[in-house]
């Protein structure tokens, strides 16, 4: 299989290109959260961007996550992971993967409250390609969209009983 072509090439190691990629997604959630009138649901509880940041407040360039959000008026969140193109031919990924899908329970606190808000996530993992770029907007629309419960079983996800992550093959 021939090697797909990558955007945003060297985002790991150039800071500039890093925050060009990341716009793209912040462009991209904040397109589907206004098709959905998603912006402001609740004063209290609504939906934000988690940055990726150290504990001292600097920013990790390191692509997992590039984009983290998080509604807990709907109860779901997504977390992006973009994967750099040199771990493309690695044995870690198999080539024939450019955009990897799963779904995932986590717990979050409002600040002054005790009690957990259960939250399913989407988690999407990819390496920048044409196709990821493509496709990874239209699951994150459908995702965001309050009247699909059935976000997996609507999806054309390509499923596998074996395996616990579902999986986008490029053709």
């Amino acid at each position: 299989m021939e090697k797909p072509n990558f955007y945003f090439k060297s985002f790991i190691e150039d800071k500039n290109i890093y925050n060009l990629c990341q716009g793209f997604w912040n462009k991209t959630l904040k397109k589907s959260l206004s098709k959905y009138n998603l912006q402001n649901i609740d004063d209290n509880i609504s939906g934000y961007i988690i940055p990726n940041l150290y504990a001292n407040g600097t920013k990790i360039y390191d692509g997992n996550p590039i984009l983290c959000y998080v509604d807990l008026y709907l109860r779901r969140s997504i977390r992006i992971i973009t994967i750099p193109e040199s771990e493309y031919d690695s044995e870690e990924y198999d080539i024939n993967y450019q955009l990897t899908v799963w779904t995932e329970s986590k717990d979050y606190y409002l600040e002054g409250n005790d009690e957990a808000i259960n939250v399913t996530e989407l988690v999407l993992s990819l390496f920048m390609t044409k196709f990821s770029m493509l496709n990874a907007p239209m699951l994150i629309d459908s995702w965001l969209n309050p009247g699909n419960d059935n976000f997996m079983k609507n999806s054309n996800i390509n499923r596998s009983s074996d395996k616990t992550k579902d999986s986008l093959l490029s053709d």
